[in-house]
């Protein structure tokens, strides 16, 4: 939690009337088990003038006796000189460094000549270099575009070997639809994977027709370590947006947002799969059984019993989430595989009763494709169970795994 430092440290000074350093040590005493950050402006340290160098070293020095865990260092003109020696005091610290890039321009502009993708990867590398244990994209005015960001953040994670972070100030309106494009791609993606791989276990013809529920696991495990992968810590799930929301990971005013943009995206993933394999499904026409047809797009159980259903959805979703919290809390690195292990194992185990929906978008969004779509001979949509089990039981997860991992895990 970015809770000190900058701004923060000025406006205790002057408008609350308190002291920076009680309002630290109060955040540690109530937050033991939560990692704290602070923003350090280089050598300005969280003034608005160069400081002496000692000045600076003891001033990191003190903020890390105080309770100080990460401090994520930058230059308002990206000189990477300015911000070796506070780089260095800091590592000395033992604690964890983000060295940070101030975003400006436009990458995806063709025009650009001066802070193009090749000036912020030699800058990224540069701080790698340096020490940084992970790196931070700074976009302090809003500049950050959608494509812009898909560019940059994509570049830079094929040339560092440290974790990337995005910070953004959304005051024009271009941090939350970034966001809201990832996790609409995000959906998608992994609905082509998973809607894909049933496709291919189900329609005649295919290569791999009738290879089975472990190969379909398999399949939307490692589907979305590969969704991971691409657009990092994205949520791709109502259900672990609403988890977020109430370990505050996440803005509740963004709850909503998420849910429409990952629910769309899950729609427009089950077309496209559509387009893909409208040869098979039309071969398949009159030889495979309509209900097969409809659970390749949806969640549904083979004994329709809708309290004993809701249960398993409900523990399944729990067990679900609380997995993914820890590892992102404990293993960031790992995060990609840990999610894809976590998948692996939840639909072995818990998975053979409903089909593991988990998540409302992967279940509601093709639900609707299906609906749509010209396939003749369709069986029933089942929208009761659909909107009780996949559409509400996930939601009652997301609260269990929200309060396990706050009061026992603390997190």
């Amino acid at each position: 939690m970015e809770a000190w430092g900058g701004a923060t440290y000025d406006t205790a000074y002057r408008f609350l009337k308190e002291s920076p350093w009680k309002r630290l040590e109060l955040l540690r005493e109530r937050m033991p088990n939560t990692l704290i950050q602070m923003l350090l402006r280089a050598s300005n340290a969280v003034g608005y003038s160069n400081y002496p160098d000692n000045v600076v070293k003891e001033f990191i020095r003190i903020s890390s006796d105080h309770g100080i865990d990460v401090f994520r260092i930058f230059d308002s003109l990206n000189w990477v000189e300015n911000m070796k020696m506070p780089i260095e005091e800091a590592l000395k610290t033992g604690k964890i460094v983000e060295g940070t890039i101030c975003y400006t321009g436009d990458v995806s502009n063709p025009n650009e000549t001066k802070y193009t993708l090749d000036y912020y990867v030699k800058m990224a590398l540069e701080l790698e270099k340096l020490g940084c244990h992970s790196i931070a994209i700074k976009d302090m005015a809003a500049l950050l575009k959608p494509r812009a960001a898909k560019e940059l953040v994509g570049t830079l994670k094929k040339e560092l070997h440290v974790p990337l972070h995005l910070h953004t100030h959304d005051s024009t309106g271009n941090g939350v639809s970034t966001v809201l494009m990832a996790e609409f791609l995000g959906t998608a993606l992994m609905i082509l994977f998973g809607v894909g791989v049933h496709c291919d276990e189900v329609l005649t013809k295919t290569k791999y027709h009738g290879s089975g529920h472990i190969f379909a696991i398999t399949t939307w495990a490692f589907g979305i370590s590969v969704t991971l992968f691409i657009f990092g810590g994205v949520c791709i799930n109502p259900a672990m947006a609403l988890c977020q929301a109430i370990l505050g990971m996440i803005p509740w005013s963004s709850f909503i947002p998420y849910c429409i943009a990952e629910f769309l995206g899950a729609l427009f993933g089950a077309l496209v799969v559509y387009v893909m394999y409208a040869d098979h499904f039309k071969a398949s026409e009159g030889k495979i059984d309509p209900i097969a047809i409809r659970n390749i797009f949806s969640t549904n159980p083979n004994c329709r019993n809708l309290p004993r259903n809701f249960l398993v959805e409900t523990i399944a979703t729990a067990v679900f989430l609380t997995a993914i919290l820890a590892v992102a809390t404990n293993y960031e690195k790992q995060l990609p595989i840990g999610v894809g292990l976590i998948v692996w194992a939840v639909g072995m185990g818990l998975g053979g009763t409903t089909g593991f929906a988990m998540n409302q978008a992967r279940d509601l969004g093709p639900r609707l494709a299906f609906q749509l779509l010209p396939i003749k001979n369709k069986a029933d949509n089942d929208w009761q169970y659909g909107l009780l089990v996949p559409g509400i039981a996930p939601f009652v997860g997301a609260v269990l795994a929200a309060l396990f991992s706050h009061y026992f895990l603390a997190i």
